[in-house]
């Protein structure tokens, strides 16, 4: 992080850097010294999951509780200032092991009300370019990139072989103008991000773009019956092997079946 920091020191001049807390009293010490929101995160977690947004200072029975049990389960949590989000996205890459990281594409995505995972955006590069740069510059883009990729090149080239992911966000400052927080955080693992490539560069037509998306019915009859609505709806139309619009379920689909990752393409 403090690489990352003096390398693009306008990336974080208006951010505040999270604090790793073990005890209720740092968490708070944290809150007198930053205004609200906070987002409280749990280290071992994943997809969104393991997150708590503080609306204000006030550590109320509910927040209490769930630090309580963060602590209990984890040890420690970390905390930082909530920003004022435009769009989630994401840089992937690959780790040879061998001192080598290869920069794979960007990805966007979608989370929910509660930070869990909701969606990725399908398409070619130029497609997520374009979404971004009605954000900011293509530019920082790069220049971010650049900077990332050795230092992660560095700090894990040797020690990790596999794909990862780099979180990021784009915000408005309170100027009212956009920027991006280039570190949320780093997924060494194959990520949802790279999921969403891999479809975007096998099964999506150059000219097309749509999303990968993950849903949860605890009614198992709903899940059935949306994935046959939306093969109706939405029929699904090919170019040569390449999906141009339509819905695809990427998982049998079953009465009992709870769970559902699809594509939609719509043009």
């Amino acid at each position: 992080m403090s690489k990352i920091i003096t390398l693009l020191p306008d990336a974080f001049k208006t951010l505040v850097t999270p604090r790793f807390c073990s005890s209720t009293e740092e968490i708070r010490d944290f809150i007198t010294e930053y205004p609200s929101p906070y987002i409280l995160k749990t280290p071992y977690s994943c997809s969104g999951r393991g997150l708590y947004r503080l609306q204000t200072r006030d550590i109320d029975l509910q927040a209490s509780r769930w630090i309580e049990g963060a602590f209990k389960k984890q040890g420690i949590i970390s905390i930082e200032c909530a920003l004022d989000k435009v769009c989630d996205f994401a840089m992937e890459f690959e780790s040879c092991g061998n001192g080598n990281i290869s920069f794979k594409g960007l990805a966007v995505f979608h989370t929910l009300s509660k930070g869990a995972y909701g969606s990725n955006l399908l398409g070619s590069q130029a497609v997520l370019e374009k979404h971004l740069s009605a954000f900011i510059s293509i530019s920082l883009l790069r220049t971010i990139q650049d900077t990332i990729t050795p230092i992660l090149a560095e700090v894990l080239g040797f020690d990790y072989k596999g794909l990862l992911g780099v979180d990021m966000l784009v915000y408005h400052r309170k100027d009212n103008t956009y920027a991006i927080h280039p570190l949320i955080e780093i997924n060494l693992r194959n990520t949802m991000g790279h999921v969403a490539l891999q479809l975007s560069n096998r099964l999506i037509h150059p000219l097309s773009q749509g999303h990968l998306i993950i849903t949860y019915n605890k009614d198992k009859n709903k899940t059935c019956n949306l994935h046959l609505q939306m093969k109706e709806k939405y029929p699904l139309q090919l170019s040569g092997s390449k999906i141009q619009s339509g819905y695809l379920s990427l998982c049998p689909v079953l009465p009992e079946t709870q769970y559902l990752a699809y594509i939609l393409v719509e043009n």
